[in-house]
C-alpha cells in the first residue's frame, strides 16, 4: 500500500504528491480546501439537516408549541421529505456551501502553516497533528462562524432572523471554539494514526495497488477520524447548536420544540443535565456519527483529488 510519506498522511497530504516533493502555493491550498468543503457538503447535507433538528429538540421544559410531536431519526427524515420534498434536505445550502468552502480552505491552509511551524519540535507526529489541527480549527471557526450560525438557523426553520444585529451572528461562538479546537485536533491526529495503521496492512499486490491508485486509505482513515473525534466532542457540538438558535424567533425552530435556555455554556449544560440527564448531551448522536464518517472521509479524499489534479496539470505544463 502507500508509503509513509504518501498522500494519505496528513502532513504530506497538504504538501506532497506521493514521493515527489511539490509544495502547493497559497492559492492552490485554498482551492483544494474549498473543493474539499463543497464536495463533502453535498455528501452529508441531508444528515446535517436531520442532525440539527434532532439536536434542537428537548425532553422537558415549556415549549412554545404544546402540540408539537417529537421525532426520531427516521421519522425526521420522513417529515422533512413529505413536508418539503427533496429540497428540504438542502435547506440553507447556499450559506452552508459558503461555510464549508471557506471553512475547509482556511482549515487545511492553517493546518499546513501550523504543522510546518511545529515540524522541528521533537514531538510525535500525532501530537503535532493534534496541536496544528486545533489551531486550524479555531482559526477557521473564527472566520466562518456567521455562516455556521446561518446554516443552523436555516436548517431548523425557513425564516431568517433579522432582529439581533451584528452580535447575533456570533451567538454561541465561545462554545464553538471550545468544541472545534479538540474536534479538529483529534480529527487530524486520528487520521494520522489510522492512516499509518492502514498503510502497514498488506492484502495482495493487486489490491494494494488499487488501494493506492484510488486513494482508499484517505477514505478509510478519514471515516475513522470523523467518528472518533465526533463521539468525543459531541456534547460541545450540541451545546453550540442550542446556543446558536436562542433569540427573538426561538419558537419558530424545529416545529416549536426548541426551548428558551438563557445564559452561557454552564447554565445551558445545567439545564440539559437537570431536564434530560446525561443522555441529553448525546441527543442526535446517531445521525451525527453517520454524518461524521462520510464527511471526514469525503473531505480528505476530495482534498487529495484536487491536489492530484493540480499536480497533473502542472506536470503537463512543464
Amino acid at each position: 500500500m502507500m508509503a509513509k510519506n504518501s498522500s494519505s498522511d496528513p502532513a504530506s497530504l497538504l504538501n506532497r504528491f506521493d514521493n515527489e516533493v511539490r509544495t502547493l502555493t497559497l492559492y492552490e491550498k485554498l482551492a483544494c480546501g474549498a473543493f474539499s468543503g463543497i464536495f463533502s457538503r453535498f455528501v452529508i447535507a441531508p444528515l446535517d439537516v436531520v442532525k440539527i433538528q434532532l439536536q434542537l429538540q428537548g425532553k422537558q421544559t415549556i415549549s412554545y408549541n404544546q402540540n408539537a410531536t417529537k421525532y426520531g431519526v427516521w421519522s425526521t427524515f420522513r417529515k422533512i421529505y413529505f413536508s418539503e420534498g427533496f429540497k428540504g434536505f438542502y435547506k440553507g445550502n447556499i450559506s452552508a456551501l459558503v461555510l464549508y468552502a471557506t471553512y475547509s480552505s482556511t482549515q487545511f491552509y492553517s493546518f499546513s502553516v501550523a504543522e510546518e511551524l511545529f515540524r522541528n519540535l521533537h514531538i510525535k507526529n500525532e501530537v503535532r497533528s493534534m496541536i496544528s489541527g486545533s489551531i486550524a480549527g479555531i482559526t477557521a471557526t473564527t472566520i466562518t462562524y456567521p455562516f455556521d450560525l446561518l446554516r443552523t438557523r436555516f436548517a431548523a426553520q425557513s425564516l431568517n432572523n433579522k432582529k439581533e444585529g451584528i452580535r447575533g451572528f456570533y451567538k454561541g461562538m465561545n462554545s464553538a471554539c471550545i468544541q472545534t479546537a479538540p474536534y479538529i485536533g483529534l480529527s487530524f491526529a486520528a487520521y494520522d494514526v489510522s492512516s499509518n495503521i492502514i498503510n502497514k496492512i498488506r492484502i495482495t499486490k493487486k489490491i494494494d495497488e488499487r488501494i493506492r491508485k484510488y486513494n482508499i486509505t484517505s477514505l478509510l482513515a478519514g471515516a475513522i477520524s470523523g467518528v472518533v473525534s465526533k463521539t468525543i466532542v459531541y456534547p460541545l457540538d450540541l451545546l453550540r447548536k442550542k446556543m446558536q438558535v436562542q433569540g427573538p424567533d426561538l419558537h419558530k425552530f424545529a416545529d416549536g420544540l426548541v426551548f428558551k435556555q438563557p445564559g452561557g455554556i454552564i447554565s445551558v449544560s445545567k439545564h440539559i443535565l437537570v431536564s434530560e440527564g446525561l443522555p441529553g448531551f448525546y441527543r442526535g448522536l446517531w445521525p451525527a456519527l453517520v454524518k461524521a464518517g462520510p464527511s471526514s472521509a469525503s473531505a480528505f479524499f476530495a482534498y487529495g483529488i484536487a491536489q492530484s489534479a493540480i499536480f497533473n496539470f502542472s506536470k503537463k505544463q512543464s
